[in-house]
């Protein structure tokens, strides 16, 4: 093992590098063959091995790489079960131009930021309903039926509220997959 060998092996992203022609896979480190349950060294495609395909990718980034930069993109590999941020770009390897992609799972950081959001809009929605409950002029049964009515479509349709004058109180259950895993 070389030099640059250890150096992706120590990362905590995934790496490959497979021949732009015929798609052999030229090496990919521990963390990758970790993620993907394959013994390290194996050989062969890398829609095979990384995708469970037969052919080519229809998504395969190669026709748009070039040598100017990194194609970044984000894909959920089913074979894992996970959403990556993938930074893709060309290079010679033994006089072969090759892909080399780098991927960064995002999966947990964007299960967050979508359960964030909903409760993020649901808090606006109460608060929106708050506000009109304090208004002096507040038909409370108008309010209740047009604060459903307003119901933000994360949410799911269980809804309870009581409400007063004075106080309020109001739960929502949110459902629903993430929308990038179908």
């Amino acid at each position: 093992m070389n030099m640059h060998e250890k150096i992706l092996d120590n990362l905590q992203e995934l790496v490959y590098i497979a021949d732009m022609e015929t798609y052999e896979l030229f090496y990919y480190n521990r963390a990758l063959a970790e993620e993907f349950h394959i013994p390290q060294r194996l050989h062969g495609k890398c829609y095979e091995i990384l995708q469970g395909r037969r052919d080519p990718c229809p998504f395969c980034t190669n026709g748009k790489l070039s040598q100017d930069g990194c194609y970044v993109w984000k894909f959920y590999n089913q074979l894992v079960g996970r959403l990556f941020l993938l930074s893709d770009s060309i290079c010679e390897f033994n006089g072969r131009q090759v892909r080399t992609e780098i991927a960064s799972d995002i999966t947990e950081h964007v299960l967050l930021q979508e359960q964030l959001d909903k409760n993020l809009s649901l808090q606006n929605f109460i608060n929106h309903c708050a506000r009109k409950l304090y208004r002096q002029d507040a038909d409370l049964p108008f309010l209740i039926a047009t604060c459903r009515s307003g119901m933000p479509t994360s949410a799911s349709s269980s809804w309870t509220s009581t409400a007063s004058r004075t106080s309020m109180t109001a739960t929502a259950t949110a459902a629903g997959t993430p929308s990038w895993r179908r």
